[in-house]
């Protein structure tokens, strides 16, 4: 009976030292795709429950012997932290079963039981050559992709921030040139209320002078 690395492999035309990488990214979730790059550079041990059970599930034969290992998976992933408990980034355990359906028929038809894996002891047994594995999964370019996306992000930030800047400083002179504008206008109408008033009084003279002239 062929194990499950060997009919995934025949079918979608892989080597058998590229199934890791591939099945890890395929059953991932969207959301896990997009912070995996970063926990695989900081931390390679988040991931340990994940490479244990697809080194494991690579000899598997059945869908029965797939099941027992997403249980203790289930089980061991739930112990890692916060990040794989309630954030999911981790592999989904449904993905992994319906890609695995693809390939493996539910009971090995050689076998009289399926013996559930362990993958917490097969994980650990196998420490030096399954985080290696999963540390691969992510090629250069894609963390070359993802540091870029990050850059492009920072410069288009720091871009906005100083057109922020720009402006605000635009706004406070335009704020200063309207007051100056303001200011002008309220002496003009102080001057020309001082020319009206002389006016009215050079008005009033001319015309008591006259009204002295006509009596005389």
């Amino acid at each position: 009976m062929k194990s499950f690395r060997e009919v995934y492999c025949a079918r979608r035309h892989c080597t058998p030292q590229t199934f890791e990488k591939r099945l890890f990214w395929r059953t991932l979730p969207w959301h896990a795709r997009l912070l995996a790059p970063w926990f695989l550079l900081v931390s390679e041990n988040h991931f340990l429950p994940e490479a244990g059970l697809i080194a494991s599930a690579a000899e598997a034969t059945s869908m029965a012997a797939i099941r027992a290992q997403l249980r203790d998976f289930y089980w061991q992933s739930n112990g890692s932290g916060w990040w794989h408990r309630v954030a999911r980034v981790r592999i989904s355990a449904q993905r992994f079963e319906k890609v695995a359906r693809l390939y493996l028929p539910d009971f090995d038809p050689n076998a009289e039981q399926v013996s559930p894996v362990n993958t917490a002891s097969h994980a650990e047994a196998a420490v030096s050559s399954a985080v290696p594995s999963a540390m691969e999964t992510v090629d250069s370019e894609v963390i070359d992709s993802r540091r870029r996306e990050l850059e492009d992000w920072e410069a288009t930030l720091r871009r906005r921030e100083l057109d922020l800047r720009e402006r605000a400083a635009e706004l406070q002179q335009r704020e200063t040139r309207l007051e100056r504008d303001r200011a002008a206008v309220r002496e003009r109408e102080r001057v020309l209320a001082e020319s009206v008033a002389r006016h009215e009084h050079d008005r009033r003279a001319i015309r008591g002078s006259l009204d002295r002239f006509a009596d005389a």
